[in-house]
């Protein structure tokens, strides 16, 4: 599958909703060179990214698509295959949350579902929440 303008399109799972990862994302998304080679599509949530668009610094629209088929590619497009509501309320940006993890967990099957199935060319794993080890420590009495 490719754009009209022949670009390979590549999935892009959400990244940690709490987390760095949709900022980083709309960071990479926002540079020319990778936009002139590729059309990535993120696998996820178009409110969380319009939630973190300000975080960026970057100038993006977001563009929510109903099949890869659409995707064109074009700088300064966000373009987003929403694939399951995600309930922005239960993730909190810093606070790791089962809402987040679970969503972001359905984002990287999908993704990796996409590209297998020749939807996409390759999938993406956008950064996910770190910092666990704490919890898991206290949760567990060590």
């Amino acid at each position: 599958m490719r754009t009209p303008d022949n670009k390979p399109i590549i999935a892009v799972s959400n990244g940690d909703p709490a987390g760095i990862g949709p900022e980083v994302v709309l960071k990479a998304l926002a540079d020319p060179e990778l936009r002139a080679r590729c059309a990535p599509v993120i696998i996820g949530s178009p409110e969380l990214y319009a939630r973190d668009a300000p975080l960026s610094g970057a100038k993006l629209l977001i563009r929510s698509l109903q099949t890869l088929q659409e995707a064109e590619g074009r700088l300064g497009i966000v373009e987003i295959l929403p694939f399951d509501k995600l309930d922005l309320s239960l993730c909190p940006i810093g606070n790791v949350s089962a809402e987040g993890g679970r969503y972001s967990g359905f984002s990287i099957a999908r993704a990796i579902g996409l590209t297998m199935a020749g939807e996409a060319h390759a999938a993406v794993v956008a950064q996910q929440q770190k910092g666990h080890e704490g919890r898991r420590a206290r949760t567990y009495g060590f």
